[in-house]
């Protein structure tokens, strides 16, 4: 039985390997046409929301957190792409590091759908925890509005006072 289920399972593999191959070909064929047809459809759309009925909505990326964060907490000093190792750990750089006077107030992480379980989220999570430092984290597949995003910002730097 493992034989056949092993044969089985390395056939299906190859049909269905060869039909999303076939599937994106006529995929790819027929945006050329589109495009060919109708120029502006190459135009940037706004980007959509996966999760949330697909409305319109502005783009929520580390430019726009930035922006939020710097227009919301004029007293704090925002800086991108902050060494784990700055707080004595490894791993991957937080998107954001706020400060107040010199000194780290909290770090920000921005997460793709299930990245917050791989080993670098993790080791960045634990150094700021190490180091006594806020830590906070956005899905960015989840819609993030501004007012959202300030009060969350808001309890965390509580936090750290």
């Amino acid at each position: 039985m493992g034989l056949f289920d092993k044969i089985l399972k390395q056939k299906l593999g190859e049909v269905l390997s060869d039909a999303a191959g076939k599937v994106i070909e006529k995929a790819t064929q027929m945006k050329e046409e589109i495009e060919k047809k109708n120029p502006t459809a190459n135009t940037p759309q706004p980007t959509r929301s996966p999760v949330y009925g697909g409305a319109a909505a502005e783009r929520k990326d580390a430019a726009w957190f930035s922006r939020v964060i710097a227009e919301s907490f004029p007293g704090y000093e925002v800086q991108a792409n902050v060494p784990v190792a700055s707080l004595g750990g490894s791993g991957k750089s937080y998107d954001f590091g706020i400060y107040r006077g010199g000194s780290v107030a909290g770090v920000v992480m921005l997460t793709p759908h299930n990245r917050d379980r791989n080993r670098a989220f993790l080791g960045a999570k634990n150094a700021a925890k190490s180091a006594g430092v806020p830590f906070i984290n956005f899905y960015l597949h989840m819609p993030n509005e501004r007012d959202y995003v300030i009060k969350r910002i808001q309890a965390f730097l509580a936090l750290s006072r």
